[in-house]
């Protein structure tokens, strides 16, 4: 069994709730954890990534990690990210879901979809089913530092299954 990784964000554990209260330093976070797992030159992490779906053209996701040793696809994802501010309940945190989740659909990819709202987050596959161990309250959310090595480790077992999403 492989060691477990580190993130570069694991010493502002305590400190995420009072960091992640507006929508950039919330996908900061989110993009340090993924540039510390998704590691180039295979992966690449896109900010503001542009994609389409049947029904609307020129969506964006806030950030989403893409395999370049992809024999389908020199830009397959196999992560989507959006990420709001801080509060909104499960409303926003389902259109921000939603939003990821479109991302891989229109990319026809079945990746790993993440929503945050501020320090609470919901992973899911592309079916919007929970992936991992990540079943959260009644709408979904867990809070980003009790489960920062858990978020680490699903990630980082994904990395190493070349962008697979473990079951």
């Amino acid at each position: 069994m492989p060691a477990p990784r580190a993130t570069t964000v694991a010493p502002l554990r305590d400190q995420l709730e009072e960091i992640m209260t507006t929508e950039d330093m919330t996908n900061a976070v989110w993009n340090r954890i993924l540039h510390d797992i998704f590691l180039p030159p295979r992966y690449l992490i896109s900010p503001e990534y542009r994609f389409e779906t049947r029904t609307q053209e020129g969506r964006r996701a806030d950030l989403v990690v893409v395999d370049l040793d992809s024999v389908e696809d020199n830009q397959q994802v196999v992560v989507a990210y959006e990420g709001k501010e801080r509060g909104g309940g499960g409303v926003a945190l389902a259109a921000a879901l939603k939003q990821a989740t479109d991302c891989l659909k229109g990319r026809g990819v079945s990746g790993i979809a993440i929503a945050a709202l501020g320090p609470e987050f919901k992973i899911t596959n592309q079916g919007m089913q929970d992936a991992g161990s990540f079943k959260g309250d009644s709408n979904g959310r867990k809070w980003i530092g009790p489960n920062l090595d858990k978020i680490v480790d699903y990630l980082a077992r994904t990395a190493d299954r070349g962008g697979m999403p473990v079951q």
